[in-house]
């Protein structure tokens, strides 16, 4: 008996092929299974054995049934795989099936099989997520004895361990930013791993964007400047006391508010429930308002700590939803020297959620910007802080 071949008995026919004297067709299939389990050698069979099945079931078994003439190919290439190498007979058994099947393409039976075993090694080996030199030195053998390409095996390794480093990378990028020790988490993984390997490049981009974003986070401000805190403080109080339509006692509300709705992470949507507590004002404009003082602060304070950690470059970023108007559009993402007394930093109207961020490389050195943008950004920081909002 060859393995993985074992004897099945014949089916029973129906009521209706007894009585229009016909065979069971799928006993012509059973038969070449049965042949199968029954020789020494692959070799022996030939077409003549087929011939003679086809005849007493009344069948034409290849017509018929091509796949499952597929899967007692299959089954065979299974059962080779067990070792997980194909060796010089198995490849010269599984020539002569393909003939005797009348099977045309078995690449892709290969390529489905032969890579499924690799795969699985491949896990066995990535169960501690590492690739030691022995299990790589494995693995190249493998390759070998399976008769995989070199680009197929690196596309399905690589697969799998982009499929250990991206889990990471995703759970860093949850709080859009990556700190050093992140940074460092990651590189110690590639390292376990021993093998060069890319991130998709939807991974890498937003892996890049956001280490860059870890200078940008209030919420690691503590990490890079000591400053932070009095800074902010600094700036608070400056931008406060341009608003004339509130009295002083206000104003040191406004600010004590601003700088712990600031230190809570606060929504601007609470800190405008604590504004309305002591300002009285349309619920709308006070969460406007609430939002553009509090990007006013927030930007000229991250300007500062530009400055003080020798940044060389400031940007200026439109969000999505200020690209739509024309100033913000124009303005987003041109860059100015760090040192420059004609950096636009916003907000530059009521709302405006853009910001500035620090840049390496200048993209549009000393920028030229449109007059009429200068123009109504002066009036609006001339006015806004000067008159209640409606």
């Amino acid at each position: 008996m060859v393995a993985p071949y074992q004897p099945q008995p014949l089916l029973n026919k129906s009521f209706f092929q007894n009585l229009l004297g016909k065979q069971n067709p799928r006993n012509g299939l059973i038969e070449i299974n049965n042949l199968l389990s029954r020789v020494e050698d692959i070799q022996e069979i030939n077409k003549d054995d087929f011939e003679k099945i086809n005849s007493i079931h009344g069948i034409d078994v290849f017509k018929k049934y091509p796949a499952d003439l597929e899967l007692f190919y299959k089954l065979y290439l299974s059962h080779a795989l067990i070792d997980r190498k194909i060796d010089a007979a198995e490849l010269s058994n599984l020539s002569h099936l393909k003939t005797v099947l009348e099977i045309k393409d078995v690449e892709h039976i290969h390529t489905q099989l032969v890579n499924v075993k690799l795969i699985e090694e491949v896990d066995k080996a990535l169960v501690d997520k590492k690739l030691d030199p022995e299990e790589i030195a494995y693995l190249d053998r493998l390759i070998d004895d399976l008769g995989v390409s070199k680009d197929t095996a690196e596309r399905l390794i690589s697969d799998k361990v982009r499929g250990i480093l991206e889990p990471i990378i995703k759970k860093q990028i949850a709080d859009r930013q990556i700190t050093p020790q992140e940074k460092k988490e990651l590189e110690e993984a590639v390292k376990d791993l021993n093998i060069k390997v890319g991130l998709d490049d939807t991974s890498e981009k937003l892996y890049n964007k956001y280490r860059l974003a870890w200078l940008n986070s209030s919420r690691k401000q503590d990490i890079y400047n000591k400053g932070w805190t009095e800074l902010m403080k600094e700036n608070t109080a400056t931008t406060v006391s341009q608003i004339s339509w509130v009295t002083d006692h206000q104003k040191e509300l406004l600010i004590y508010n601003l700088i712990d709705g600031y230190n809570q992470s606060l929504s601007t949507a609470k800190l405008r429930d604590r504004i309305l507590c002591f300002i009285d004002m349309d619920k709308t404009a006070a969460k406007t308002f609430a939002e553009t003082i509090y990007r006013d602060i927030n930007n000229r304070t991250y300007l500062s700590i530009y400055r003080a950690q020798g940044a060389s470059y400031v940007r200026f970023k439109a969000s999505k939803k200020d690209l739509e108007w024309g100033p913000c559009r124009s303005l987003d993402g041109l860059v100015w020297d760090i040192n420059s007394t004609e950096i636009v930093v916003p907000p530059i109207r009521p709302g405006c959620t853009c910001r500035l961020e620090f840049y390496r490389q200048p993209r549009a050195y000393c920028p030229i910007v449109d007059n009429e943008i200068i123009k109504n950004y002066l009036e609006f920081h001339d006015t806004y802080w000067r008159t209640k909002p409606e």
